[in-house]
């Protein structure tokens, strides 16, 4: 942090390339000090640092049009840094000349497929570093290379490659494998949250904090500058809005999982090729993979009872595997796929499937504090739904009991807060449910429309 500082504050009087060089130096030898280094000096000199465990406004920052980018300018207080991003634009041309930036990404993804589970905090570490360079090179392009040729040259994981080279779905469609319609392989991993969902209330408090600042300003042209950007902040949105609106006449009536012959086939081959992948990879993507499951159960011949049981026969397996941002990936995922089967008749098979893993989970985890600590993560991000039986409960309870009289102080803290959650939780949803339900029987006459989530 310290360099990060000095070099942001100097950086057009030190060699700023040199010490670039130097990090990349450390990177190519998988050398971990040097991701701090890289990290460190993003974050000073231009406001962007991802660092995972996000909370609902972080991701829903992440899911507007540039919204992120309209985030850090309102915080620049500096006119010729918020109208010119001095700092930043010169660190990307260093990042971007000679390509340095694709060497550094190869670095990193590279160290992630290594997956040295003895140490999960490395990793995540590394993928936060590695989300924090493609979201500062987010408005320009890294490589011209596809996605295919990343993978195929230099090796890249599927993930990655999208990240790092959005093209369109076409481009994309050679990459699937036989088990997988084409056409659905390449929407899924050509799009992300923002062709899904708009963030309007996000939107709108971003554009307050712009009126707040003119307001405030004395200065006319960092006045004129922020009503410049504001109104850029408004083309965002209705451009969003219009792509997301787009977007979703064109899977309007598609017939990707149809033919029964195949249905195991392609529900396998989706999970494990499309929705396991991605989900793992960040809190946004576990989003994403939640709101396209959401926009192909309402728009195509999805069938969401048949995705519950192909993607929870391996549940236990991934959160075995998973490092802790990962379990807040899946526990992210399994919130909305719950919410999404909430009053349906999918519901209750799926409650019942998910016991049974946990069961497995919490009667197999005495010997290792890791995998007690993951779980809970994962029941703690799902408790506002599940479990809803009694009975589920009191399996649930009976196990973490036994989990807490076992197991040192630091579970037994992450257990009672679970069960404090939980319950505020669950009151909260009792009580928004006799609200709605009370605002109904009241007003007979009025109709209120509900804005599904997207």
């Amino acid at each position: 942090t310290f360099l990060g500082k000095i070099f942001s504050r100097h950086y057009n009087s030190m060699d700023l390339n040199g010490y670039i060089s130097f990090i990349k130096f450390g990177l190519k030898r998988y050398k971990l000090p040097y991701l701090c280094l890289l990290k460190a000096l993003i974050t000073e000199m231009a406001t962007v640092n991802y660092r995972g465990n996000l909370s609902k406004s972080d991701i829903e920052l992440r899911t507007g049009e540039n919204l992120l980018n309209f985030d850090n300018r309102i915080k620049i207080d500096n006119c010729e840094e918020f109208n010119f991003s001095t700092k930043g634009r010169y660190l990307q041309m260093l990042l971007l000349k000679d390509k340095t930036a694709i060497e550094i990404l190869t670095c990193l993804d590279h160290m992630l497929q290594l997956n040295d589970a003895s140490d999960p905090d490395q990793l995540d570490e590394i993928r936060f570093t590695f989300i924090t360079i493609c979201d500062f090179l987010s408005r320009v392009e890294i490589t011209n290379l596809s996605p295919l040729q990343l993978i195929n040259d230099l090796h890249f994981s599927l993930p990655s490659a999208t990240r790092i080279s959005r093209r369109p779905f076409k481009e994309l469609q050679g990459l699937s494998p036989k088990e997988v319609p084409s056409e659905l392989f390449g929407r899924f991993w050509s799009y992300s949250s923002k062709d899904f969902h708009v963030p309007t209330a996000k939107y709108n408090e971003i554009e307050n904090q712009f009126n707040i600042r003119i307001e405030q300003s004395d200065d006319q042209e960092f006045k004129d500058s922020l009503i410049f950007v504001k109104e850029q902040l408004s083309i965002s949105m209705e451009k969003q809005k219009k792509r997301v609106d787009q977007i979703r006449k064109e899977i309007n009536s598609k017939h990707w999982f149809s033919p029964r012959h195949l249905i195991n086939s392609i529900y396998t081959g989706f999970v494990n090729h499309c929705i396991f992948p991605r989900m793992m990879f960040s809190q946004e993507d576990a989003r994403y993979c939640a709101l396209f499951i959401f926009s192909i159960a309402h728009f195509t011949d999805f069938e969401l009872g048949t995705f519950n049981e192909f993607f929870t026969k391996k549940l236990h397996f991934l959160i075995l595997s998973a490092t802790f941002e990962e379990s807040r990936c899946i526990g992210l995922f399994l919130s909305k796929l719950l919410k999404y089967n909430r009053e349906r008749f999918s519901e209750s098979e799926l409650h019942s499937r998910l016991i049974e893993k946990f069961q497995i989970l919490l009667t197999h985890s005495n010997n290792s504090e890791f995998l007690t600590k993951k779980t809970i993560i994962v029941l703690d991000l799902i408790s506002k739904d599940f479990p809803k039986s009694k009975e589920h409960e009191d399996s649930l309870s009976n196990l973490l009991e036994d989990l807490d009289s076992a197991q040192n102080q630091s579970i037994s803290t992450q257990i009672k807060s679970y069960f404090t959650n939980r319950m505020v939780k669950v009151k909260k949803r009792e009580m928004k449910k006799n609200s709605i339900f009370n605002h109904q029987n009241n007003k007979e006459e009025e109709e209120t429309e509900y804005e599904y989530e997207y």
